[in-house]
């Protein structure tokens, strides 16, 4: 198992942000033991490409609007998304996302 330092995916085999905005909260340095926590403001339209979860992923969403399109084991879904919209995915699934439309606020 991957130490949790902070909200990360695996690319290619290495550990990186999916979101390319910088946290505006972090768990990074507090030094729990199996969790993290970020928050993110302003979020633009993004696009995250395909990737793997190491550990088990949740994300609220807090503020604003936005049109998601993800694919996961093969399956497209699209759904808007606002205030109140989670995300729970479990560790070792894979998944690719975009995200149009507003901006949103989440914890991670």
């Amino acid at each position: 198992m991957l130490p949790v330092r902070a909200v990360e995916v695996l690319r290619k085999g290495q550990l990186v942000s999916p979101i390319l905005t910088v946290s505006t909260v972090s768990s990074r340095h507090v030094g729990w033991n199996g969790i993290a926590l970020e928050a993110f403001h302003d979020v633009p339209a993004s696009n995250i490409p395909e990737h793997e979860h190491p550990t088990h992923f949740l994300n609220l969403f807090t503020s604003g609007r936005i049109r998601a399109q993800w694919t996961m084991d093969g399956r497209t879904r699209t759904a808007d998304h606002g205030p109140g919209t989670l995300y729970l995915l479990p560790a070792g699934s894979h998944d690719l996302a975009s995200c149009r439309g507003g901006t949103v606020e989440s914890f991670w």
